[in-house]
């Protein structure tokens, strides 16, 4: 099913945006003394859907940073959050990347005519993937707490590589502060990278091994995803007790699955939990 379907009914006028100025580019030198100036220039927008649930009162909303996919951007993120619903439970920012680089698909040049991003492109050396990391902690510092992360397919991949064991206190961080995961098509790359960043690796947290993310998660999963299917299954055994739904789609949140109500089940299942433990 193309990204396309349907999404003239959508309705997105109805949602709240801001915009701030773009993540550096990481072409640019290091600036080690100010790192705090650097994540101020996060690019960011931020929403809320109308499709409030009564019961819940606004200043008790999740919240939620989304970073999307290579070759994507905020615009893309936001048809996620609607055709999956999820800004009907949680307060979304979406944070894009600072490599700018093709669009995955042509369809996106219709969808926004904003610029596209990937998280890294190429070989992922650890310094890179440090530095990567580290741009999306310190922008989690400066404008969270966060509840939650979500990430589509590479942004699944930071989300998860952030969430390892170990790791934030690696990247000069505090114990990191979201409580659960929401991954889409999630691509499993870089975990290797990863591991070598953490520290020394000790019983069931070591890093690889199932389970060792101990954090409620959410997978959603193309049935005919063929770049991502496998991948995300093998990113969603890394986490304790994951939750998975296998949608009828490809490499994708389409507009179709505001129609699927074992999907719209499952992520209301999941978010009421969250909010619950809130």
């Amino acid at each position: 099913m193309s990204f396309l379907a349907d999404t003239t009914v959508l309705g997105l006028s109805s949602l709240a945006l801001r915009a701030y100025q773009s993540l550096p580019s990481l072409s640019e030198p290091a600036e080690p003394d100010e790192p705090d100036e650097r994540v101020d220039r996060a690019a960011l927008v931020r929403f809320r859907s109308q499709s409030i649930p009564a019961h819940i009162p606004l200043n008790r909303r999740l919240r939620l940073l989304c970073l999307h996919g290579s070759g994507s951007n905020n615009d893309i993120t936001r048809f996620h959050m609607v055709h999956t619903r999820i800004c009907n439970h949680a307060d979304c920012d979406l944070l894009h990347a600072p490599l700018e680089t093709s669009a995955y698909s042509s369809d996106f040049h219709i969808l926004s005519q904003l610029p596209f991003h990937a998280w890294w492109t190429g070989t992922l050396v650890p310094a890179h993937l440090a530095r990567t990391l580290r741009l999306v902690l310190r922008h989690i510092e400066r404008t969270g707490p966060y509840d939650g992360l979500f990430g589509f397919s590479q942004g699944a991949a930071v989300v998860s590589m952030l969430s390892l064991p170990g790791m934030v206190e690696a990247l000069g961080g505090c114990a990191h502060a979201w409580r659960f995961v929401v991954c889409g098509c999630s691509a499993a790359v870089g975990l290797e990278t990863a591991a070598s960043l953490c520290p020394p690796p000790t019983g069931s947290d070591r890093v690889g091994l199932p389970g060792c993310i101990k954090l409620p998660s959410l997978h959603l999963i193309g049935r005919w995803d063929i770049l991502c299917r496998s991948s995300s299954v093998q990113l969603a055994a890394l986490y304790d007790s994951p939750a998975v739904y296998t949608h009828g789609n490809g490499h994708s949140l389409p507009a179709g699955l505001r129609q699927d109500k074992a999907c719209a089940a499952a992520i209301d299942d999941f978010m009421a939990r969250q909010q619950a433990a809130r």
